[in-house]
Order: C-alpha cells, then structure tokens, then sequence
C-alpha cells in the first residue's frame, strides 16, 4: 500500500511539475520556409513571430522573452494580434506591451495585425496610432509593405481581423479585407490572426501566413496535435505549427500568453503539452 502511495504520489507531482513548466516557461520553435520565389538576396531572412501575448510576462519586463528574441537575431518581428484581452485585464495588457515595444525597437523593424481581442477593445485603434508613433512598430490595416534586401524586394501584407463571431457576418468581412489588398507578383507573406480561418486562404496569392489565435489547442497530443480550439470544437485542423497546403505554407503560433478559463468560470485553462512559444521562420532561396 505504502509503494502505490508513493507512486500515486510521484505522478501527481509529475503532472503539477509539467503544468508548471508548460504555463510558466517560453520556447523558441525554428522553421524554413523555402521556396523559388524567394530572391538570393533574402536567403536566410529571420522572422520572428509573436502572437496571443494577452500581457503575458516571462521574467520582470519580459526579460526572458527578449532575450529569447535578441539571441535570434531577426531581421524582422511579427506580431500576429491579440496583444490585449479585451474581456480580463486590458489595462495590464497594455502596460505589459508598453513595456515590452522599447527593449525591442532597436532589435528589428515590427510589423503588427489586430486579433480578435484587440478588435473588440475600444482602445485598440487610439493604441496602436500611439504605439507607431512612439516605436519601430507598424500596424498593417489591410495593407501591404515593402521589404528590400540588396536591391530585392519581397512584400508583406496585414489583414484587419474580421471582428464578428456570427460567421456570416465574420466570413463577409474577411473578404471585405482581403479585397482591399493589392498583391505584387514576387514572394508574398501575410499576417492574419485567425487560424481556424486559414482555409479561405487557399486560392490567395500569399506564399506564406502567419497565425495563430488557437494557443496550440490549449492541450496538446504529442504527434496529433491541439484538442479543442477557443470555440470549443475539438481536434483544430490548424492548432499549432507549420502546415504545407499545396504551394502555400502556414505558419501558426501555439502562441505566447494564455486567457483561457475553464467552462466559463475564472478556474485558468492551463496549458498541457503545450508550452509558450516563439516562432522563428528562415526564408531559404531555391
């Protein structure tokens, strides 16, 4: 009796251990994207990409974060909404990126998109005019960018989050947004929030995408992937990770904060195999 004590014992302390760790702790997941589109002059291009920080701190200031991102060199910074929570803590949300923006304005240019959250935060329009004003950040608004490298140029587009959860409402301003964006021919990289939306993106004209908004599927099955996305269907096709669709690759954030709750309580969702993330993304020229 006492060894099943002891071994009940040590598998509870293993599992608060891997919670603690997972809901507590920031990794850095590396990909490469590679394709013929790409000009020499961008090979190994380095992206880094937050998304969902929802004012998540990891050491004081974000120490830890920014450290994380300083080692990495990159030659950009992409931010792929939800920077607030609009329904727990905004105003700690906004010190926490406020924070955040100077530590990183001398690393790399940022280039920012609205989530959902932000959308719906009635600051979010008057933040984001303050924040460009003040730092090396833009806030792409259904609109595109041009980044030279060595007389190369390869272009970067923004998508409005679509701001409506009825999905005919949703589904009608996405295309409202993606109309408004005039795409080059060359390489094409957009930034959108939502991943389980990425599917309308199969007929674009974008090479790459960078979401997130799913925060990896809350809980993860090592080799399957996230369980249930933030509408509580299970098994998101696009939980977290980097997804090959034909010529088209997606890139999708398991994401950096977490504000989920448990069935509508103030009980936190934690994570479970699913540890905070940075995505780093090196273009390869073929």
């Amino acid at each position: 009796m006492a060894k099943k004590i002891l071994g009940a014992l040590c598998i509870v302390i293993a599992a608060a251990l891997l919670i603690l760790i997972d809901n507590t702790c920031v990794k850095l997941t590396h990909y490469t994207v590679k394709s013929g589109e790409i000009p020499p002059q961008f090979d190994g291009f380095k992206i880094i990409q937050l998304s969902d920080i929802h004012g998540t701190e990891f050491g004081e200031n974000n120490s830890v974060l920014v450290e994380k991102i300083k080692r990495a060199e990159p030659d950009i910074i992409v931010i792929t909404g939800d920077i607030l929570d609009s329904i727990q803590k905004t105003d700690i949300d906004i010190e926490v990126f406020d924070a955040l923006l100077p530590q990183l304005d001398d690393v790399a240019p940022m280039y920012g998109v609205s989530g959902n959250h932000d959308i719906s935060a009635s600051k979010f329009i008057k933040l984001s005019a303050d924040w460009e004003a003040e730092h090396n950040i833009e806030f792409l608004e259904n609109e595109t960018v041009t980044l030279t490298r060595n007389g190369a140029e390869i272009y970067l587009s923004g998508m409005d989050d679509p701001k409506y959860y009825d999905e005919e409402k949703r589904d009608k301003r996405f295309y409202e947004n993606l109309a408004k964006l005039d795409v080059p021919d060359g390489f094409n990289i957009l930034l959108f929030h939502r991943a389980d939306m990425l599917n309308m993106l199969l007929d674009s004209e974008f090479d790459v995408v960078f979401a997130g908004h799913l925060h990896g599927g809350q809980w993860r099955i090592p080799f399957i992937g996230g369980v249930i996305d933030q509408a509580r269907r299970p098994f998101p096709e696009y939980s977290g990770g980097r997804y090959r669709r034909g010529d088209k690759t997606f890139i999708v954030s398991c994401g950096v904060g977490n504000n989920q709750r448990l069935f509508d309580t103030e009980i936190p969702f934690p994570r479970i195999f699913n540890m905070a993330e940075i995505v780093e993304v090196t273009l390869e020229a073929q």
